[in-house]
């Protein structure tokens, strides 16, 4: 709070006091000026890293999902399946590849991916990946490529950027 002093009549002090803050006008100005700010610079933001974070992302879930699958042939000593669709969906299954066996929910894969190397993945009780399943699988959405692979022996599954 500032302070300011005059003096009055017959020579009496007056001591007038000002509060600090913004008027309405103030604040609607600076947030018209951001909002303009905001508008320029939305055009120019760097999709590239969207497609990089979405790539990403949806290998580290399949991945995820493909442990689970081990984990459950493991646990219920029996062999279960992910299988990839054609219509960028996959699907877990149990003992064998039908839809009575198919563990819900079906999992969806963003459109804009483009999926490469091997679209079922087998594993066996003891949480090995059976060897006639394939081994990877790369997910590419935009410049970013990602791939997923799976060690035949153990089942251990790992992600990696592609260069």
């Amino acid at each position: 709070m500032a302070l300011g002093a005059f003096f009055g009549e017959e020579g009496s002090v007056v001591v007038v006091r000002r509060y600090g803050g913004f008027t309405l006008i103030e604040v609607i100005l600076t947030l018209a000026l951001l909002g303009i700010a905001v508008a320029l610079a939305l055009p120019r933001y760097d999709v590239s890293l969207l497609n990089k974070l979405d790539a990403k992302t949806t290998a580290q879930r399949m991945a995820s999902d493909l442990r689970l699958t081990r984990q459950l042939a493991i646990g219920k000593a029996t062999p279960h399946y992910l299988v990839i669709d054609i219509d960028h969906t996959y699907k877990l299954y149990t003992t064998s590849v039908s839809p009575e066996n198919q563990i819900p929910p079906t999992r969806i894969i963003p459109g804009t991916a483009i999926l490469g190397g091997s679209s079922s993945f087998k594993f066996l009780p003891t949480g090995a990946l059976d060897p006639s399943s394939g081994q990877s699988l790369t997910i590419q959405i935009g410049s970013s490529q990602w791939s997923v692979t799976i060690v035949t022996a153990t089942g251990f599954v790992s992600v990696s950027q592609v260069s």
